[in-house]
Parts: structure tokens; C-alpha cells; sequence
């Protein structure tokens, strides 16, 4: 007896082979186990640092002008600051001397009481509002001058006369303290000069 083999169709065969290929699951790559991800670097926030500037010596604190003023006034530049800073409120002063880069200088009327004491220093953010601080509670006036404020204290009374201006920027702050009349000017003379 001869057995049939049915015949199968040679498309049959290939639908057969492409069905059990889609069946056999296709090799990925697998992942590497030991591969770490390294996070992305985040930049580490940076400060802008504080503007330096070189200050001036008491020959060069004031204009030229300035200077032919303070002369035709009879005063004098004394080689030494003997005589303290350019403040009478003890708060305002510590705040100054405790300024790291300052300029204190003196002039004097000779034969008289009169004296005028300047100072240059340089100012942080942080000491700026410290010295804001501090000359508002001691009730100086205050009025915008330059790009900062210009803080005012006069006192009249028993025969005697004073003045006192505080001119505080971003990183500069000029003082004048004396009985010339003239101490608001010279802290913006001496802003001007160092700024130009």
C-alpha cells in the first residue's frame, strides 16, 4: 500500500516559517548590570565678587579745586591722622574702623580748634547695611546722591558748630566730620575724584 504525503504548497511552507519566526522572541542587548548612570553635573552657583578699588592717599582724596578751597581756608593736611575718625557717634565709628581698606585724613586750621577729618573706605554688601543702618538710627537725613546716599547731621548749639556727611555706595563709602560748612561736598568731591 503506498501512503500519500499531501502536498503542501510551497507558500504554505514559507507562511508557516515567517508565523514561527515572529514567535521567537528577538535578542536584545541586554543591559550592561555594572553601567551607572552618572547624575549631570550641576555648576556650582558663583558669587560676583566685590568691585576693588584702589583707594587714594590723603594728597589725592580731593580735587584740585577741592584742595585750592581747603588752602584758601587756611587749612592744613597734617602727614598723621591724629585725631581720631570721621565721626561723633560712637556707632557710626566702629562701624568705620572696623572697615578692612580705609583712608582717614586731616586737616587742620593751626592756632584753632577748627578741624576736618576725612575718610575713604571701602564697603561689602553686608557692611554697606551695617553703616545704612546705623546712620539712619542715629537720625542723620538722608537724600539720594551719585548712585548711593548722602546721610547729614548738623548740630548748632553752645557756641559751638558741627557737621557730619556720610556718602555710602555699592562698594565705596566717604565721610567728612568738622565745622567747615563744606563736609556734604567733600564727600561727593571725593566720590568724584575717585570715580572718574
Amino acid at each position: 500500500m503506498v501512503s500519500r504525503i499531501p502536498v503542501v504548497s510551497t507558500a504554505s511552507v514559507l507562511l508557516l516559517v515567517a508565523a514561527l519566526t515572529g514567535c521567537v522572541a528577538s535578542a536584545e542587548p541586554e543591559a550592561n548590570p555594572t553601567a551607572t548612570v552618572s547624575p549631570s553635573e550641576t555648576p556650582t552657583p558663583t558669587t560676583e565678587p566685590e568691585p576693588q578699588v584702589a583707594l587714594p592717599t590723603c594728597e589725592t582724596m580731593f580735587s584740585a579745586d577741592m584742595v585750592a578751597t581747603l588752602t584758601a581756608d587756611g587749612l592744613v593736611l597734617q602727614p598723621d591722622n591724629l585725631f581720631g575718625g570721621p565721626s561723633t557717634f560712637d556707632g557710626v565709628l566702629n562701624v568705620l574702623n572696623s572697615l578692612s581698606e580705609s583712608v582717614t585724613c586731616t586737616w587742620i586750621l593751626p592756632n584753632s580748634d577748627l578741624l576736618l577729618t576725612a575718610s575713604v573706605a571701602t564697603v561689602n554688601s553686608s557692611e554697606r547695611t551695617q553703616l545704612d543702618g546705623v546712620l539712619t538710627s542715629e537720625g542723620f537725613t538722608v537724600s539720594e546722591a551719585l548712585t548711593g546716599s548722602l546721610y547729614m547731621f548738623e548740630y548748632t548749639g553752645e557756641g559751638s558748630y558741627l557737621r557730619e556727611a556720610h556718602l555710602v555706595l555699592d562698594a565705596l563709602s566717604f565721610s567728612a566730620q568738622g565745622s567747615s560748612g563744606r563736609e556734604d561736598q567733600l564727600t561727593l568731591d571725593a566720590a568724584e575724584q575717585l570715580l572718574q
